[in-house]
């Protein structure tokens, strides 16, 4: 529905509820967000690397590390 509203794809840093540990596995993100999202792409990932830290474009402050 979002990507629709949207009108295009929507690629996030991880999958995770803010606080949250980080899913790391397609299965990990089925049982955290069960019926919120409606599809997830299979793939492999890197289950040790770090999540990515996040700026704010404007300013360079960091949202997330």
């Amino acid at each position: 529905m979002v990507c629709e509203n949207f009108s295009g794809a929507i690629i996030s840093t991880s999958a995770n509820i803010a606080t949250q540990e980080a899913a790391r596995t397609s299965e990990q993100v089925k049982d955290i967000f069960g019926g919120e999202i409606e599809h997830v792409i299979e793939g492999e990932t890197n289950i040790n690397a770090n999540p990515s830290e996040i700026r704010d474009a404007l300013t360079d402050e960091i949202i997330r590390q």
